[in-house]
């Protein structure tokens, strides 16, 4: 069934420098459409600018422009862009021309054509951008407050939560922009719904739309057992004196790269790089773990206490 629309005016036209769009597309000449509600975010900036524009492409094909409108209720820009084509399944592209410096670029969306598909809302805009994230906004599990710790450099989430805690089936919630697909073991997962077995490593796999990237979640659970009590963690890893006061030393056979010290509850409350000696005299008595990374890239944590 054809769509029937008054002719969306638009100039067809890429550089880097460019008068105000008038590209032209009709969209009678297609079968299907989709919807996109969205925002521009331009180097990381929401685009505010009236006379910007969004326009998508199948190939070198214009398939949609919108421009922006103002909802007073968010005090946000939108932009309803109507997608067309005859196909499913087309690859569709997009592109900006920001009215700010009268410049068009290509956006770094990249998505799949589905008649009748809504993507977006005022509520929950969808990001028309220029840009990617590549990593984690946040990582937790529902019914705890531990923090992760987040490493962008390894791609690795590692998070300690409180003793005798079952990993075999916890929710993780998280966020990740700009991720249209997060994947464990090929099974879609939700935040705050979907149930894993965290007792080995488990590996994260987020899709963009234009690249997928691979996290890597560890976690620990505290032991009741206060390690290192007697200086001995094993043979490769003391801490001493334990408990500390003033100053806790690390011996390490590995050259130590970074340690975070967590309290009862599993958050960071110092953490620094290539130290063997750490002050501690600012923390509260009582029981922490510390994680050590070394050059092995196999990270160690021990318990010990502040008095």
């Amino acid at each position: 069934m054809k769509y029937i629309f008054a002719y969306l005016l638009i100039t067809c036209c890429f550089g880097a420098f460019a008068q105000t769009p008038e590209w032209q597309i009709n969209p009678n000449d297609f079968e299907y459409s989709m919807t996109f509600t969205g925002i521009a975010t331009i180097n990381q900036e929401e685009n505010t600018n009236t006379g910007s524009k969004v326009a998508a492409w199948v190939g070198n094909e214009l398939r949609g422009t919108a421009d922006p409108i103002y909802v007073e209720a968010t005090g946000r820009y939108y932009y309803q862009l109507l997608v067309y084509a005859n196909t499913i399944g087309e690859t569709v592209t997009f592109s900006f021309y920001n009215a700010d410096n009268n410049q068009i670029i290509e956006l770094s969306n990249i998505e799949a054509f589905v008649p009748d598909n809504n993507s977006g809302s005022f509520s929950n805009p969808y990001a028309f951008r220029n840009w990617e994230n590549t990593t984690f906004n946040s990582f937790s599990f529902v019914g705890f407050n531990s923090e992760a710790d987040i490493n962008p450099t390894t791609n690795t989430i590692t998070i300690t939560l409180p003793d005798n805690t079952d990993k075999t089936n916890l929710v993780a919630q998280y966020q990740f922009d700009h991720a249209t697909s997060v994947q464990v073991d090929g099974l879609e997962q939700e935040t705050g719904v979907t149930a894993n077995d965290f007792t080995g490593q488990v590996k994260y796999v987020v899709n963009t739309g234009s690249n997928i990237y691979t996290w890597t979640v560890i976690v620990y659970v505290e032991n009741s057992t206060y390690l290192g009590v007697d200086n001995e963690f094993n043979e490769e890893y003391t801490v001493y004196p334990n408990p500390a006061k003033e100053i806790l030393n690390i011996k390490s056979a590995d050259k130590i790269k970074e340690f975070e010290i967590l309290n009862a509850s599993g958050n960071v409350v110092l953490k620094g790089n290539e130290s063997s000696s750490i002050e501690v005299g600012s923390l509260s008595p009582g029981a922490y773990l510390i994680r050590i990374h070394s050059d092995n890239n196999i990270p160690v944590t021990m318990k010990w206490l502040k008095y």
